[in-house]
């Protein structure tokens, strides 16, 4: 049967988090995403998930309705698809770009993962079968399949870097299992709540955390944190990266990043604002620690000019960021080819739709070296699917099942939290 989309919904969502999270580029009490719902002709539906921030991609969300029709509709009016290959090939020449060359891939990996989702559904097949599409890499494919380890410690012909120290060595040590664990990101926040976010999540099992830093207390949030992980930081059972969101001017990184030279950091995350990419080789060139690129790291061509300049040794690859499922395994394609580290990460107040997608991206691509997401009911007061994909014991995540994103969409739940009546275009 040829299967075209006959109707998209957009629901606007509020849903309230058990706690605020503060970072140095915003606060949130509320996740605010936006799902995306596609319905096939022969009556498939599958569902996407954004987060629209402009300090991220540029978009905004009084902006997406317009967007939505003007760049993503016209395309949708001419999906046909008699199977999954077909529609995949569809699916990835999605525009990234809106009519003016602003950025859209918020809104694109929303419409990208609807349509996988419902196409998935449609022909009955789990989205890792895609993993062969690629080719470029050794994907791991069918679910349960145990893959063999692939670690990114070590890319073909790529020296390990050792002018960065410890730093580099955290960074590229292999995880000790074939799927990453999930990380667990501290807050913003006083030195105690710091230690007790640590503590919780050690209780939990949890290896690898992530620390937002950014603002005058930085330093004794840090020592907290170092503190709170103890002997297990430098043994390397435990890991500590740190995440700026942009918020230092070169002044102020050189002085943070030379006054923590001797701590067993992993990465640190986005030190300069997006736009300041030039001025990270001479970051590179004081310190030890290696860098992690993130809000300079939205599109295809951002990814080639980091390549160009050099200077990140890492990539922290979000769905809702970089497009969706295929752009964002396009990118670590060719940052495992270029030796770069790539880790998955995601935005604040994900729901289960976007976090099933994330543990497919991680079940298709060998080599990440960490996982942000899946924080569930941890983080936000309730979710859209029947059963949340949330983490457990050890930062571990159950693998998928079924066809498609392999969760099923609770409707009423949408209701719940829908801010306003649904935006429903049908086709």
């Amino acid at each position: 049967m040829l299967r075209t989309v006959t109707r998209v919904t957009l629901w606007p969502l509020s849903i309230p988090m058990k706690r605020p999270f503060r970072h140095a580029a915003a606060q949130r009490a509320f996740s605010t995403p936006f799902i995306l719902e596609i319905e096939l002709f022969g009556g498939a539906v599958g569902y996407g998930e954004t987060h629209i921030r402009d300090y991220v991609t540029g978009e905004r969300p009084d902006e997406l309705v317009d967007t939505l029709r003007e760049v993503f509709l016209p395309r949708l009016m001419r999906f046909r698809a008699d199977g999954l290959p077909a529609a995949v090939e569809q699916i990835a020449a999605l525009p990234e770009r809106d009519a003016l060359g602003r950025t859209a891939t918020g809104l694109r990996a929303a419409v990208e993962l609807a349509l996988l989702d419902a196409c998935g559904r449609a022909f009955g097949r789990p989205i890792t079968d895609l993993a062969g599409w690629f080719g470029a890499l050794p994907f791991r494919s069918a679910v349960g399949k145990r893959p063999s380890k692939s670690p990114l410690a070590a890319p073909p012909n790529v020296p390990t870097d050792t002018k960065h120290g410890d730093g580099a060595r955290i960074l590229r040590s292999a995880p000790d299992s074939p799927l990453p664990r999930y990380s667990g990101v501290i807050s913003a926040e006083d030195t105690r709540t710091v230690r007790s976010a640590i503590l919780k999540m050690r209780i939990l099992g949890l290896r690898d955390f992530k620390l937002k830093v950014g603002d005058p207390d930085d330093d004794a949030r840090l020592r907290a944190a170092v503190d709170a992980l103890g002997r297990s930081l430098r043994t390397g059972r435990n890991t500590l990266r740190l995440d700026a969101n942009g918020a230092w001017d070169r002044g102020e990184a050189l002085d943070r990043l030379k006054r923590w030279a001797g701590l067993p950091i992993a990465c640190v995350e986005q030190p300069l604002p997006r736009g300041a990419e030039d001025e990270w080789g001479a970051l590179a060139q004081h310190t030890s620690i290696p860098l992690m690129a993130d809000e300079s790291l939205v599109t295809a061509q951002d990814a080639q000019r980091l390549f160009q300049l050099g200077a990140a040794n890492a990539f922290n690859i979000r769905l809702a960021k970089n497009g969706g499922l295929l752009p964002s395994i396009q990118l670590a394609i060719e940052a495992r080819r270029r030796g770069i580290v790539y880790q998955l990460g995601c935005l604040v107040g994900e729901t289960s739709v976007l976090s099933a997608a994330g543990r497919l991206f991680l079940q298709m691509v060998p080599g990440v070296r960490f996982a942000e997401g899946c924080y569930g009911r941890f983080l936000i007061e309730g979710d859209v699917v029947r059963r949340p994909v949330q983490i457990g014991w050890g930062g571990r995540v159950k693998l998928p099942r079924g066809p498609g994103l392999g969760v099923e969409v609770d409707r009423a739940r949408l209701e719940r939290y829908a801010v306003t009546s649904p935006i429903v275009i049908v086709l």
